[in-house]
């Protein structure tokens, strides 16, 4: 049997670890200035109806993202402090992510970006879980349409009855 050269990432554990702590790293930094950019605004200490304010959500998510990324981080440094103090066999390679579907939703988050106005944003997220599903391969008609269908009804019934939010261009009365 050949091996391709070049067709596959070799990647060790070393390299694996470093690309988490590099990814996590990233997601602190950019939330730490983020919040601190959201803060020195003067819409952020604007009073909303809801008694949050305008920069409750998008701090809190920050902050969200954030501590899971510290929280990676260190189970990381314990996984990395267990290894090195056992002798392991080393297991199987693990199978690696595919770029394309990472690649794909990239385009159809700036996509939706660019025609949000458009498009009711309900109808939208319900044919984005549509497409995460057919992107994770899943072909079961029943759980594509279910889970669709299904989205689309718990957000207007969630966002539209219940919260009173209307959205820029509405299909649904």
């Amino acid at each position: 049997m050949v091996a391709s050269a070049g067709n596959e990432l070799q990647t060790n554990g070393t390299e694996r670890k470093r690309t988490v702590y590099v990814f996590c790293s990233v997601v602190i930094v950019l939330a730490v200035g983020l919040i601190a950019y959201i803060w020195s605004q003067p819409w952020a200490h604007r009073v909303a109806d809801d008694k949050l304010g305008m920069a409750a959500m998008p701090i809190a998510y920050l902050a969200i993202a954030g501590f899971a990324s510290a929280l990676r981080i260190v189970a990381a440094i314990r996984t990395r402090e267990q290894e090195s103090s056992e002798s392991q066999v080393p297991g199987p390679e693990e199978e690696s992510c595919p770029v394309w579907p990472i690649v794909l939703l990239s385009a159809v988050i700036l996509l939706a970006a660019q025609v949000i106005w458009l498009v009711d944003p309900v109808v939208m997220c319900a044919l984005l879980v549509l497409l995460l599903m057919r992107v994770a391969r899943i072909t079961d008609w029943r759980l594509l349409s279910g889970a669709t269908i299904g989205t689309l009804v718990l957000l207007y019934v969630l966002f539209v009855r219940v919260l009173g939010v209307y959205f820029p261009t509405v299909w649904l009365p």
